[in-house]
């Protein structure tokens, strides 16, 4: 009898010996398992995010490539040129020589909601102006032209003005001329500063202008609307043409 017990009992340790082997072997492959699962969709992100920010980098390449270059004719006497997108429509003018230079190049945005334009002429600055007549600066922003140094990128907004009803401007004006500008200041301090000189004799000067032109005459003649203007996706590709501006 006792052998037969001891017999059994040793049969029942077998049992539960390899019962708990087999548990210890499945959970040891379950283990593995799981971490290779882990392991392999930690390296699947990790591609994606790559492949993601490749992508990301390619697309601004390019972005930056779908840009054109255009200038003005040599003839001016100076290598004006910019950089615009390629979706605007470039139109330039044929170039005067006779009485005297001149020559625009217009940008129209694609929607036809607004256009830069340059103009090189050579000849006088305009006239003198009146401060009783030209009111005051309303509100004034002015950015530098990283490539052409002697101007500034203005943004302003001003009561009355040169009798043509414009009360407000977005451009490139000669930085000398900006240099004291402020809000409250009066218009007359700044109201050729517009015409930039880049060179000059004893018998004429070559002069830039360059300038957003908006579609919609309500922009140039109320603050508010112009303000509201200066948000459109339009006028930041346009500011952008003209912070590209290079002289040479």
């Amino acid at each position: 009898m006792n052998g037969r017990n001891n017999q059994k009992g040793t049969g029942i340790m077998e049992v539960l010996l390899i019962a708990v082997v087999i548990g210890m072997v499945g959970f040891t492959g379950y283990f593995v398992w799981h971490s290779q699962q882990a392991t392999k969709n930690t390296l699947n992100q990790t591609a994606k995010t790559n492949t993601s920010s490749s992508k990301g980098t390619t697309d601004s390449k390019s972005a930056n490539t779908k840009l054109r270059s255009a200038s003005m004719d040599a003839a001016v006497g100076k290598d004006i040129s910019f950089m615009y997108p390629q979706t605007w429509k470039l139109e330039t003018s044929v170039l005067q020589t006779s009485p005297y230079i001149d020559q625009k190049v217009t940008v129209k945005s694609p929607s036809g909601s607004m256009a830069v334009v340059y103009e090189a002429s050579d000849g006088g600055v305009g006239g003198n102006c009146d401060p009783a007549e030209q009111g005051v600066l309303t509100s004034l922003h002015t950015e530098s032209v990283s490539l052409f140094s002697e101007a500034n990128y203005v943004e302003m907004t001003y009561t009355k003005g040169m009798g043509s009803g414009d009360t407000s401007f977005a451009g490139l004006m000669q930085k000398t001329s900006m240099s004291s500008a402020k809000e409250g200041s009066s218009y007359c301090d700044v109201y050729l500063a517009g015409i930039i000189s880049l060179a000059g004799s004893s018998s004429s000067s070559l002069h830039l202008t360059a300038h957003v032109e908006f579609t919609d005459s309500k922009v140039s003649t109320d603050a508010t609307a112009f303000l509201s203007a200066l948000q459109s996706p339009d006028y930041v590709q346009a500011k952008s043409i003209l912070l590209s501006t290079v002289v040479k």
